[in-house]
Formats: structure tokens, C-alpha cells, sequence
């Protein structure tokens, strides 16, 4: 996983932390908000390793050693926030050509009602708009989770071997109420 984030044919020690810390933070990300798409059904996760008792680089827990946060606590943290939107993607590798199924979620735990919008965009790795959609939808009180699907986006024949961000952001008028990358 960390190969998706950084070069790891000869890391350093700063880029293979950082690196693991990432991927494992997207890693719990994806399946904090999986669950949570599926309230009351499931209602969230017990991460598989919350600390290590000796300082260690690999990521894959949310405290280290020391007892301070590492990347994958905040991750999981936000996916928890009052009012959260998410991203809900069938799978993680994706082929030139195929049609990516734009699927979002608001997972509401407070009382967020009333008209709000959600936009999708995705980018290239050079932050170039490929898609850009939005909705007007209206939130219930909480706990709830609410589903939306977008227009499919279909990846362009030359994304071989690249990749793309996708920014998902929740708005109530102007104000940014939750935004997931």
C-alpha cells in the first residue's frame, strides 16, 4: 500500500512512515465509512490495532509507541465528525475505460437538517477538474445515513497506470459542512 503513496524501491525512514501512515489511514477510512453506510445494520469498527507497546514505522495502528496519534487516527476520527459526507466506492482498482460508479453518503449523527448540497469532483494528479457534479439533497435528523448516486464517471482510455482524486464536499449555502478526499 505504501508503493501508492511514494516511490519504495529505497525509502528513507521519513518516507516509508509517512507512506504507511497514509495508506493505512485511507485503508481505515474506506472502512469506517462502509460500515457506516450501512446504519443501523453496522454502525462502525473495532480498528484491528489501536497501539504497539515499542515505537515501530509500520502504520498499520492509531496511536504509536510513544502514545501520540499517527495519520490513521485522524483519518478514522473524521469519518466520525457530527455530520460526515463520504465517498463509497464498489473497489479500489480501477481500469482505463470503466465506468467509476459515483456513490456518496451523509451520515448524519446530530440534528443537520433541512437542504444541503453535495459535489463530487475528480481530478488528475495534476489537480485538473475530469468530473464535476453536484445536488441539491435534504437531510434528516439524526442518526441517519442517506445514500446518493452521481452520474458514473468513465476513466479515460489513456489513465493507464494513473491514478485520480476524488473530493466530496457537503454544504449547507456556503458554508463547508464536511468534505472527504
Amino acid at each position: 500500500r505504501a508503493s501508492h503513496i511514494d516511490d519504495m524501491s529505497n525509502p528513507s525512514l521519513e518516507s516509508i512512515s509517512e507512506a504507511t501512515q497514509v495508506g493505512a489511514g485511507e485503508f481505515y477510512q474506506i472502512f469506517s465509512e462502509g460500515f457506516q453506510s450501512n446504519y443501523p445494520v453496522t454502525t462502525g469498527l473495532m480498528p484491528w490495532v489501536f497501539k504497539r507497546p515499542w515505537p515501530t514505522v509500520a502504520a498499520i495502528h492509531l496511536l504509536d509507541g510513544f502514545g501520540q496519534p499517527s495519520a490513521p487516527y485522524y483519518f478514522l476520527k473524521r469519518t466520525y465528525e457530527p455530520v460526515h459526507v463520504a465517498l463509497l466506492p464498489e473497489r479500489l482498482l480501477w481500469k482505463a475505460g470503466e465506468n467509476f460508479p459515483v456513490k456518496a453518503a451523509v451520515f448524519n449523527a446530530k440534528e443537520a437538517t433541512g437542504k444541503h448540497s453535495i459535489s463530487v469532483k475528480i481530478m488528475d494528479a495534476r489537480f485538473n477538474k475530469l468530473y464535476d457534479k453536484s445536488m441539491e439533497v435534504e437531510l434528516d435528523s439524526g442518526p441517519s445515513t442517506k445514500l446518493f448516486d452521481f452520474e458514473g464517471f468513465v476513466i479515460p482510455k489513456y489513465f493507464k497506470a494513473k491514478y485520480f482524486f476524488v473530493l466530496v464536499e457537503l454544504k449547507n449555502g456556503k458554508n463547508l459542512v464536511s468534505r472527504s478526499v
